[in-house]
């Protein structure tokens, strides 16, 4: 995080770095608890569909995920992706995004307005490219993605696009903040192809 990091995402609405580039060791801790939690059953689905503008939720493990995608093709699959909750009380979790948020906003996590979860997309999931919509009065300053795969569990796609030419790989330590109170920034994720792609995703 530099200050030219801040200007970017005041200027254009979203920023990326590398949270091992700061060499602080309790960040290093954070990210290493992070990773550990990530590899606990995700037992929620959730996906979209093209032109929804709210997600469904259905409880289920994993292994089915073949059988939910083939049943919801024919309604155009926009996302679809697995969550688990991730509570901001863990005390490593909020003490890196307080680091985060407060080095770009001053402030520190507002508990009422946050929420925390590992997202994991399978094998075949993906984002379609798209915008939230330019919201100046949302509750939430920004959206703050933590990725949380080693190198070498990286096979092929899972790639965050930003602003149709920035890409970002899922490695871990890779951050990146879009605030939609800045800028209405076109995002999405390639198709994911032979793992799971794990991300901390906090709205706050």
């Amino acid at each position: 995080m530099t200050e030219q990091h801040k200007i970017q995402l005041f200027e254009e609405g979203y920023t990326v770095f590398n949270l091992y580039d700061l060499n602080d060791s309790e960040i290093n801790q954070s990210l290493d608890t992070l990773y550990e939690l990530s590899k606990k059953e995700f037992k929620n689905l959730r996906y979209k569909k093209v032109g929804a503008q709210s997600n469904t939720f259905v409880k289920d493990s994993f292994e089915n995920l073949e059988e939910i995608k083939n049943s919801i093709k024919k309604d155009n699959l926009y996302e679809i992706w697995y969550y688990n909750d991730v509570l901001p009380k863990n005390k490593f979790n909020k003490q890196l995004l307080n680091k985060i948020k407060n080095f770009f906003y001053n402030e520190n996590i507002d508990e009422f307005y946050h929420s925390s979860s590992i997202s994991m997309y399978n094998d075949g999931c993906f984002l379609i490219e798209h915008t939230d919509g330019f919201n100046p009065n949302s509750l939430y300053k920004c959206v703050i993605l933590i990725y949380l795969n080693k190198e070498d569990e990286i096979k092929d796609g899972g790639e965050l696009i930003l602003d149709n030419h920035i890409k970002v790989k899922p490695i871990l330590g890779n951050v990146a903040i879009m605030d939609f109170t800045k800028n209405d920034i076109s995002h999405g994720v390639t198709k994911v192809n032979g793992y799971q792609r794990k991300c901390f995703l906090n709205f706050c």
